[in-house]
C-alpha cells in the first residue's frame, strides 16, 4: 500500500517554474534529440533531459500564447555560438544550465517549452 501510495503521489513532486524571468537553473544530462520538421523531416536538436518532469505554469493574461505544460522530461535548448561550443563539448554528460523558459511558438520547436540558455557547466 504504502508503494503505491508513493506511485501516485510522483507526479505531484514535479518541480514548478514560470515562463520568462527569473532565470533557471536546471539539472540534467546534455543530448541531442529527435524531432520532425513540420514538412517530415528527421531533425537533430540540442536538449536537456531532465531526470524529474517539470511543469511550468501559465503565464497570468497570457494563458493563451504561454499555457501551462506539465511532465515535462526532455527540453530543447536555445542556444548562442558560445552555449552551443558548451553543449557539444558535454554532450552525453549531466551538466548544469541556465537561462528562461519560453513556450514553443513555431515549427523549429521540437518540446512544448524550451530554454534559452545562458550559461552551461559541469553538474554541481
Amino acid at each position: 500500500m504504502l508503494i503505491l501510495c508513493g506511485l501516485i503521489a510522483a507526479p505531484a513532486c514535479a518541480q514548478s517554474y514560470r515562463y520568462g524571468a527569473p532565470e533557471v537553473t536546471l539539472r540534467g544530462t546534455l543530448i541531442s534529440a529527435t524531432g520532425q520538421t513540420p514538412d517530415g523531416a528527421e531533425i537533430m536538436y540540442p536538449a536537456l533531459q531532465l531526470a524529474a518532469p517539470l511543469t511550468v505554469e501559465a503565464t497570468d493574461g497570457n494563458e493563451d500564447l504561454e499555457p501551462r505544460a506539465t511532465g515535462i522530461t526532455p527540453l530543447q535548448l536555445s542556444l548562442d555560438a558560445t552555449t552551443m561550443r558548451m553543449f557539444k563539448q558535454m554532450k552525453g554528460h549531466q551538466a548544469q544550465v541556465s537561462g528562461t523558459l519560453f513556450h514553443s511558438d513555431n515549427g523549429h520547436h521540437y518540446t512544448d517549452v524550451l530554454l534559452s540558455v545562458t550559461s552551461v557547466s559541469a553538474k554541481y
